[in-house]
């Protein structure tokens, strides 16, 4: 996507105050008049979200009260936080010496915590754990040889997706070390970029008995807007991975996490993470995948084929990525996640936005065999309900999709998690 510099301003303002400054009031003259910015909002139990405050009056107080705190508590800062199926109504008071004055009241809609898939699960063979080899060969590290002619196998079409199960429950050994099990380990490698004309890095993860002579499919895991390809090592996704195939719920896979940096010959990589310049290179990752990356992969390492064994998934500008690379790229990517996607996914694409809401959405073909899965965090004050809103977006759109909500904030906690929900449901 390329943007003129009115755009690149446009979409700091919008990403710089979603991310640094959510829930900010604006204060004007005494003269001016206060008021709600929104009149109702619904949120699902444990989620929060501030009412904001438009036209403050100096020197006035402001206060919240909850008509009912079982269903909707509010803190002396506007933030709502959703306990229980119901509805309340927050009034906002204005004080300012002696004299109060009502300035809004917010009608807050409290659903209960579902995943929300909008398709019936359907019954589908599982993918059996690929067994271990008797001799491991040694994974490539670098400079890895090219892979011998795949056999003539035919290239399986795509098959209807099943959601699996609505359960987003996590076991508490999920990232545990297992003596018993034998983990990947994360390697750097360096590949041509025909976008940078230069080489660049990617981590990976084999299985740890790789063996060319057998196909794996593949998993590209993005980073967020401040990390690099070495940010997934915080989020230990081969012992994650690596736990589900012990326990014979997915197949070995290859994980490949790149930097999304893309660089243009010529252009310097600007210090602050939040520079508009960084947001017009996320959005090269497209082009990334399809002239470099993806067939520097296939060229060098055993991937099966098909879009059935493809997969997409990143945290926070990593989540807004894979949204992006995912929705541009069904031919082959199937099963895409965005773990509390950053702002920017939906808005007016002449002003930054990737997708104007009602082109978010993917073609009729594509909906029953592609596997979306959004996750937003209850106590994310970084992203805010922005992945809430994509989610929305998609059901407006009538796209099959699942949609979560987990206890955290914007942290590995909440990244962990959406991770093995995710990785469980993939090549099924």
């Amino acid at each position: 996507m390329l943007t003129n510099n009115k755009t690149k301003k446009a979409v700091a303002l919008v990403l710089a105050g979603a991310m640094l400054v959510p829930g900010l009031c604006f204060e004007t003259s005494a003269s001016a008049k206060a008021k709600c910015t929104v009149k109702s909002m619904t949120l699902y139990t444990g989620q929060k979200k501030t009412i904001k405050v438009k036209g403050k009056v100096k020197k006035a107080k402001y206060s919240f009260k909850s008509s009912k705190k079982s269903v909707a508590k509010v803190s002396k800062k506007g933030v709502v936080t959703a306990k229980k199926a119901g509805k309340a109504w927050i009034t906002v008071t204005e004080k300012k010496k002696a004299k109060k004055k009502i300035v809004g009241k917010v009608k807050v809609t409290v659903k209960k915590k579902t995943v929300a898939p909008t398709q019936t699960p359907e019954n589908t063979t599982p993918v059996p754990a690929v067994t271990e080899s008797a001799k491991p060969t040694v994974a490539p590290t670098i400079a890895p040889t090219p892979v011998p002619t795949p056999s003539e196998t035919p290239v399986a079409t795509s098959k209807p997706k099943s959601f699996i199960d609505e359960n987003f429950e996590v076991p508490e050994e999920f990232e545990e070390e297992y003596d018993d099990y034998t983990y990947a380990e994360p390697q750097t490698i360096t590949y041509y970029s025909n976008v940078s004309e230069a080489n660049r890095n990617a981590v990976i993860y084999l299985p740890a008995d790789y063996d060319a002579s057998k196909e794996y499919p593949i998993m590209y895991l993005l980073h967020g807007i401040g990390g690099s390809e070495n940010e997934w090592k915080s989020g230990m996704p081969e012992y994650i991975t690596g736990n589900l195939n012990r326990d014979g719920e997915i197949p070995k896979m290859i994980i490949v996490c790149p930097n999304q940096l893309v660089q243009i010959p010529g252009e310097e990589m600007p210090s602050y993470y939040l520079d508009p310049g960084r947001f017009v290179m996320f959005n090269r990752m497209v082009e990334e995948l399809r002239t470099s990356l993806i067939p520097y992969m296939e060229e060098n390492y055993s991937i099966m084929e098909g879009r059935d064994n493809h997969a997409i998934a990143g945290l926070s500008m990593g989540g807004r990525t894979s949204l992006y690379c995912g929705f541009n790229m069904l031919d082959y990517f199937s099963y895409i996640g965005a773990f509390e996607p950053a702002p920017g996914v939906l808005g007016d694409p002449e002003d930054g936005g990737l997708f104007a809401r009602e082109d978010f959405k993917i073609p009729e073909e594509y909906q029953s065999t592609t596997l979306i899965m959004i996750q937003q965090g209850a106590n994310d004050d970084v992203v805010s309900d922005n992945p809430t809103q994509y989610h929305e977006a998609l059901e407006e759109n009538g796209v099959p999709h699942m949609f979560n909500i987990v206890p955290y904030g914007h942290d590995w906690s909440a990244w962990k998690e959406g991770l093995y929900n995710f990785a469980r449901r993939v090549f099924q």
